[in-house]
């Protein structure tokens, strides 16, 4: 283990300056990480939807597998990931806690999708459950609250079946907050995000009042 995360670490910094070389602007983007051995399609899927409903670039880092069961050690075998204009990132696990779609934790913006639970076929329901839990991913990361419109991505939910009948994009009121948010976060709106998210005021739940309850098989943990 402690052989691994250093050469993961030095294997992290030649891979972004390849990715992420200094010749090229250094926009804010999402990251999306994929172990190397997962199959394209649900890879480029959730790449795809997050860069369509979300109007930044999404940039792919495919690894070689990481240390870690749980979250929190994931987490920390992928403490060196680039985070310098990252905006939130989004991991494609291959393992996770048992029975969790997925984990965020907050600090530092980053959540991983447990894919072999929610994957399992080749099938368009399945791959809408990943497309789900990237949106809610980046929603929550930047503060967006729950949404009470089941049609909306940030939706609760408390089962599979539940997961398979909310929206897989953002509201109109999320779609809101969210550029607020991402303005608040210190991110300077693409054009895209200029152009297609509205701006108008949506009145932001009272952070003293109890959350409802958003983390269903979403759960939040501390940074290792």
């Amino acid at each position: 283990m402690r052989m691994i995360k250093p050469l993961l670490s030095c294997l992290l910094f030649f891979v972004g300056l390849s990715v992420f070389g200094e010749e090229e602007e250094d926009l804010p983007h999402y990251l999306l990480v994929a172990p190397e051995g997962m199959e394209e399609a649900p890879v480029d899927r959730v790449r795809n939807w997050m860069a369509s409903n979300l109007h930044y670039e999404v940039r792919l880092l495919r690894l070689p597998s990481w240390e870690g069961e749980s979250a929190g050690e994931q987490a920390e075998a992928l403490n060196a990931l680039p985070a310098e204009n990252v905006i939130a990132t989004v991991v494609m696990a291959e393992t996770l806690e048992e029975g969790k779609h997925a984990v965020l934790i907050p600090d530092r913006r980053l959540g991983l999708i447990h894919v072999p639970l929610l994957y399992q076929e080749a099938s368009e329901t399945h791959l809408r459950r990943l497309d789900r839990q990237a949106i809610r991913i980046v929603g929550f990361s930047l503060g967006v609250p729950p949404q009470p419109m089941p049609f909306c991505a940030l939706a609760p939910y408390q089962t599979v079946e539940e997961l398979d009948r909310i929206g897989r994009g953002l509201s109109p009121p999320a779609m809101a907050q969210y550029r607020r948010q991402l303005i608040e976060n210190g991110f300077p709106l693409s054009p895209d995000a200029e152009r297609l998210l509205p701006d108008v005021r949506v009145r932001m739940p009272d952070p003293a009042a109890p959350e409802s309850e958003q983390t269903d098989h979403t759960d939040k943990v501390d940074a290792p």
